[in-house]
């Protein structure tokens, strides 16, 4: 039996379904998934968990604590080893580069590097990406045979400047395959909407995180009703069952998907 440890690093609704999923793919691979509870990923399960999204016990095999010491110990759980957060993350980074010395397969499976500060910490991070980032992230790169980009094919010369061969990356998610006119490498154009004998309706489903800018969206739906445009916006605030979302999308003209970067 081919044995898969999946090493997730925060508790997301929309991975853990996928890891879900691939542990029910086929009876002759055994998949492990790894929560790691610190930092970052404790701050968004506890944010998952206030939303009533924090239970899944059925996807978490183990629990990580997230250093490198404690991580080693669990690379003997499997033969390939799928990573995220190596960007951030030393420890990541640490067991990509021992599980290479003891011949496993590696794998990254993340998002693009993408800013999402404006202004002078924005121009900053941007210079961080483009000349600190290579060197701390390159023997990383290096011990790892695929990179899974959730970023789908956005971001690809983003990954390419970190040192990833374009031959490694496999695109993943959203906008896989349908170039770069989407999402952070488009143009931000839309297209009018025209309805007759009622309001506006615009549905925000993500979470009501500070960098996503909902701010700006309640300030533009009040400034519009000023104005006199008749319009109802939904927040979920991400606590929507995944069940739910086809009823919400078939009421909305618009949805909004925002995003400071």
């Amino acid at each position: 039996m081919t044995k898969i440890v999946i090493w997730a690093q925060s508790v997301c609704r929309s991975t853990m379904d996928l890891y879900r999923e691939v542990k029910r793919l086929r009876d002759d691979v055994g998949v492990t998934v790894v929560l790691r509870r610190d930092g970052r990923g404790e701050d968004v399960r506890k944010l998952r968990e206030a939303q009533g999204q924090g239970d899944y016990s059925d996807v978490v095999d183990r629990e990580w604590d997230g250093k490198v010491e404690s991580g080693i110990e669990l690379l003997d759980l499997g033969a390939v080893h799928v990573f995220s957060g190596y960007q951030a993350n030393r420890a990541v980074r640490e067991l990509m580069i021992e599980a290479k010395r003891r011949a496993f397969r590696v794998v990254e499976y993340d998002e693009a590097p993408c800013e999402m500060c404006l202004g002078v910490k924005g121009a900053l991070k941007r210079l961080y990406y483009a000349m600190v980032l290579p060197m701390r992230v390159r023997r990383a790169v290096e011990a790892a045979d695929l990179f899974i980009s959730a970023s789908g094919n956005m971001g690809m010369e983003r990954l390419v400047r970190l040192g990833w061969k374009r031959e490694a990356i496999e695109p993943f998610g959203y906008a896989s395959g349908r170039g770069s006119d989407v999402g952070v490498e488009g143009s931000g154009r839309g297209r009018d909407v025209e309805v007759e004998g009622r309001e506006l309706r615009v549905l925000h489903t993500g979470v009501e995180a500070k960098y996503r800018g909902v701010d700006v969206l309640k300030r533009a739906a009040a400034s519009l009703k000023r104005r006199g445009v008749e319009l109802e916006v939904k927040f979920t605030g991400g606590k929507v069952d995944a069940a739910q979302l086809p009823r919400l999308y078939e009421w909305a003209d618009v949805v909004v998907a925002c995003g400071l970067c």
